[in-house]
């Protein structure tokens, strides 16, 4: 499955749910978030995104990937989140962060990510 456009306390946001999914598939959905955040910046609505890195190897392609298209949608992304940052993924985090100047948080449950998103 792609990245999906999911609803939370009435409130759209574009969700990439990569646990358990492979290098290739991680990269296809990413470009697929690429695409649905980009169809609500041609319209003009800030977006809010959702990450889940739960369980997920962080490979070299996937965050050169990752950051390229950060680049060019965190102007446009009102609120971000990410769930499963530990270990090695804390410091990949955090060098997105400084790279995108992307102000996204960490949280440990989608559930808390996405009172955060929709507050």
């Amino acid at each position: 499955m792609l990245a999906q456009i999911i609803k939370h306390k009435g409130q759209e946001m574009v969700f990439s749910d990569l646990r358990l999914k492979s290098s290739e598939e991680m990269i296809d959905i990413l470009k697929d978030a690429s695409e649905k955040l980009s169809s609500y910046e041609k319209r003009g609505i800030s977006t809010l995104y959702l990450l889940d890195l739960t369980g997920v190897p962080m490979t070299e392609e996937f965050s050169h990937e990752a950051m390229r298209i950060a680049k060019k949608h965190v102007p446009f992304i009102r609120k971000s989140a990410i769930i499963g940052v530990t270990g090695i993924k804390r410091m990949f985090f955090e060098v997105y962060l400084l790279f995108t100047k992307s102000k996204m948080r960490s949280f440990q449950t989608k559930d808390a990510a996405m009172e955060y998103l929709v507050s």
